[in-house]
C-alpha cells in the first residue's frame, strides 16, 4: 500500500539516500512518458494533415503543446533510466518534482495562450480582413 503521507514530505523529494526505483513503478513511468512523447508528436503533426480544418493560430498552439509534452516526456525518460540505473545525483527524486513543475508550469503557460490569446489573434485577423477590403491591391505580373 503506498503511504500518501510520504509523497508530501521534504524528506522524501529531497533526500540524497533514496530506496532504488522498483521495475513496475519504471515500467509505469516508462509508459506514461512514452505516451507523452507520442501525444507531443501527434499535437505537433496534426496542423500539417489537417490543414483545412485547423487555422493558423490553433495550429500554432497545437505546436507549442506538443512541444510541452514531448519535451517533458524525454526529460522524463532520461530521469527514469538514470533513476533506474541509480545514477548519482541525476536520479535523485527532486528531477521528477522539478519536471512536474515545468509540465504544469510551461503547460498551464501554453493553455493560457490557447484560451485567451488564439481567439484574439483570430479576431485580429478578422478585423485586419475587414479593414483591407477598402484598400487597393497591389498590380499582378
Amino acid at each position: 500500500m503506498i503511504d500518501w503521507k510520504l509523497l508530501f514530505s521534504a524528506h522524501f523529494w529531497f533526500s540524497l539516500q533514496w530506496n532504488p526505483l522498483q521495475p513496475r513503478t519504471a515500467i509505469l513511468m516508462v509508459v506514461f512518458f512514452v505516451i507523452l512523447i507520442v501525444l507531443g508528436i501527434a499535437m505537433h503533426l496534426a496542423p500539417r494533415y489537417r490543414k483545412q480544418q485547423i487555422d493558423a493560430p490553433l495550429a500554432h498552439a497545437l505546436q507549442r503543446g506538443g512541444s510541452v509534452c514531448a519535451t517533458t516526456g524525454v526529460f522524463g525518460l532520461f530521469f527514469t533510466f538514470t533513476a533506474y540505473e541509480q545514477a548519482g545525483i541525476l536520479s535523485a527524486r527532486f528531477w521528477f518534482l522539478a519536471l512536474l513543475i515545468l509540465f504544469l508550469g510551461w503547460g498551464g503557460w501554453e493553455l493560457w495562450r490557447a484560451h485567451i490569446l488564439v481567439p484574439a489573434e483570430r479576431e485580429a485577423a478578422s478585423m485586419r480582413e475587414r479593414f483591407m477590403k477598402y484598400f487597393p491591391k497591389g498590380k499582378r505580373k
